[in-house]
């Protein structure tokens, strides 16, 4: 979904896990289990605004997030094979 944003294009989708989860309805798509209402409702929003949503979700930034959660490991002094890691 978030791949069509980038390019402008607007999502749309039955209400179902997945869409759910990125679908922001009126932003950058609209979530509806009507699809005919959805499509119809989905072309009244700017792309621009698709664009600017599909910006908060780069690769760059998922990277970031990725990293702020990992700990430096190291091999323990005692010289043999088992990892040791400040946090356990």
């Amino acid at each position: 979904m978030n791949q069509n944003n980038n390019i402008g294009n607007r999502g749309l989708s039955l209400t179902y896990t997945g869409p759910v989860d990125i679908i922001e309805n009126g932003i950058n798509g609209v979530l509806d289990q009507d699809i005919k209402k959805a499509a119809l409702t989905a072309l009244e929003i700017d792309s621009r605004d698709c664009i600017n949503y599909a910006k908060q979700y780069s690769w760059g930034k998922s990277a970031e997030a990725l990293a702020a959660y990992l700990e430096p490991i190291s091999y323990s002094a005692a010289g043999n094979d088992s990892l040791v890691s400040p946090g356990i």
